[in-house]
């Protein structure tokens, strides 16, 4: 029996304390010499996906949806993200774990 395959990716949150995101592209090419000050936190935010045989469970704070395909995903507003990376990425059927620490 094969186990299903699975990442996760963990970040810890971040604080703008001036600048906004300018220092994320391509936000920054629009703005020559601006700055960002910002700060990592002690919260931490986590992805994980794993395969599945089928559909495409997202379980995010105490949410858990199911849909049969990424379609599905971008049409609802809350997924859409999601569903766009998903279709994207042409991933296969899986389940989606958003977490975070910060509210």
């Amino acid at each position: 029996m094969s186990r299903a395959r699975e990442v996760r990716a963990r970040a810890c949150c971040r604080v703008d304390l001036a600048g906004g995101t300018l220092d994320i592209w391509p936000l920054g090419l629009l703005h020559p010499g601006a700055a960002t000050v910002n700060v990592a936190i002690d919260l931490e935010a986590e992805v994980g996906i794993r395969e599945q045989k089928e559909g495409y469970r997202l379980r995010f704070g105490d949410q858990e949806m199911d849909f049969d395909l990424p379609e599905q995903v971008v049409a609802d507003e809350r997924t859409r993200l999601i569903g766009l990376v998903v279709s994207e990425l042409g991933l296969p059927p899986a389940e989606i774990r958003v977490e975070s620490g910060s509210p």
